[in-house]
């Protein structure tokens, strides 16, 4: 089950598990804004770091004209990059800025919103989080800042909107975690069958 959702409205397809995610969603999207009058078409996109890579992103900034917002994932490059964010790009967070899920939920102590040289998507924006642990945990978008383009201009997105788009994604991703536990959607005997 894949959703793509935006408060009220919202699109749920179901695929076989052989499907990647990164096909679903391409799957989705063009079948979403084909639905959708221009002017109500999706032109940002919050979803988990899981199942995408520099083509998927690449293909919805350039082709589909989707500004993307996203985890960084773990890798060991992408760490090093994260760690590599000087002292002095940060900023203190406001109290009360957390990240995570529940019980894993961390205090965010600082905020920095640089660019960072990706090795297959080169230099592009990232919002790195760092929390009081001294995690540091990154988002990714290809959204301009205020400062290149004017605030009324839909590709721009300050810093706090880049963190309250990902803070809304993970409500709405957590609502839907719960409701196939609860509605047991996930046992379905057709779930794990691969339909051709």
């Amino acid at each position: 089950e894949y959703c793509l959702f935006n408060h009220i409205p919202g699109l749920t397809c179901y695929f076989p598990t052989s499907v990647p995610y990164a096909q679903a969603l391409r799957q989705m999207l063009v079948q979403a804004q084909a639905a959708l009058p221009p002017a109500q078409r999706i032109r940002k996109l919050a979803f988990d770091k899981e199942g995408w890579d520099a083509e998927l992103l690449t293909w919805l900034n350039v082709e589909q004209h989707i500004i993307p917002l996203t985890w960084v994932k773990a890798t060991a490059p992408n760490r090093a990059l994260l760690d590599g964010v000087p002292a002095e790009a940060f900023v203190t967070a406001a109290a009360g800025c957390t990240v995570g899920k529940n019980d894993e939920e961390q205090t965010v102590q600082r905020v920095a919103d640089v660019d960072l040289a990706f090795a297959e998507l080169g230099p592009q924006r990232v919002v790195v989080l760092e929390t009081v642990s001294g995690t540091r945990l990154g988002i990714f978008t290809t959204a301009l800042r205020p400062a290149a383009a004017p605030l009324a201009d839909e590709r721009v997105m300050t810093t706090i909107g880049v963190l309250e788009a990902m803070r809304c994604k993970q409500r709405i991703e957590n609502s839907f975690k719960v409701r196939p536990h609860e509605l047991a959607s996930d046992a379905l005997p057709s779930h794990a069958l691969q339909i051709s």
